[in-house]
């Protein structure tokens, strides 16, 4: 099992949900396949919203499908959301539902550079993406053919993330970085916290 999170299925309803990790894998090739459908070459793809499995799917669908990810804090106030996606020129934002009237008010505006948003959570309105909805169309691509996603050749020294910082003391900056940088800072952990694959870890 690589995620266990709950579902929640209406008032004081819920399951215990279980990924393991071939199916985190073919989600995350799903959406990458779709979003190389979308002629996202070399564009910023925002993610936004609390901690779920769809936000992980998102991060490294992205960046496996070699686009450039600016994840962004939920707890921003409305001004400086709008202000980091006019910054980054996100052409997507993945975000939840809560999030949506906020973004659609940003993509609205002249100087946004944004074309998608794309809601983790169901929603009626017609020009919003769903992303359980995107997810199948990549999958039944990829099983129908598709190989771009095994063609991507990653740079590692290219940027790859784009994150902005706190901007506890001045306007928030944002830091570029590579899957080179990522990875190393993996290994720097490891090297120093020991972990098992009896280890479960809670992230909330």
């Amino acid at each position: 099992i690589a995620y266990k999170f709950k579902k929640y299925r209406g008032k004081n309803k819920f399951e215990y949900v279980n990924k393991t990790y071939s199916e985190f894998k073919y989600d995350v090739e799903g959406l990458s396949t779709k979003l190389l459908n979308m002629g996202l070459e070399g564009k910023k793809i925002a993610v936004i919203g609390n901690n779920r499995y769809e936000w992980c799917i998102t991060y490294l669908g992205v960046t496996t499908a070699g686009r450039i990810i600016v994840p962004l804090d939920k707890a921003l106030p409305e001004n400086e959301l709008e202000s980091l996606l006019h910054r980054s020129e996100a052409e997507v934002v993945f975000c939840d539902g809560k999030y949506v009237e906020k973004i659609k008010k940003v993509k609205e505006q002249e100087e946004s550079k944004l074309k998608y948003i794309v809601s983790f959570d169901e929603t009626e309105e017609n020009e919003i993406l769903i992303y359980n909805e995107i997810l199948e169309q990549g999958k039944k691509e990829r099983l129908s053919g598709n190989t771009k996603y095994d063609e991507i050749k990653i740079d590692e020294e290219k940027m790859s993330i784009l994150l902005f910082t706190s901007g506890t003391t001045s306007t928030s900056k944002g830091v570029m970085l590579s899957q080179k940088n990522i990875c190393s800072n993996i290994e720097a952990i490891a090297s120093v916290v020991k972990m098992y694959p009896t280890d479960t870890l809670l992230s909330f």
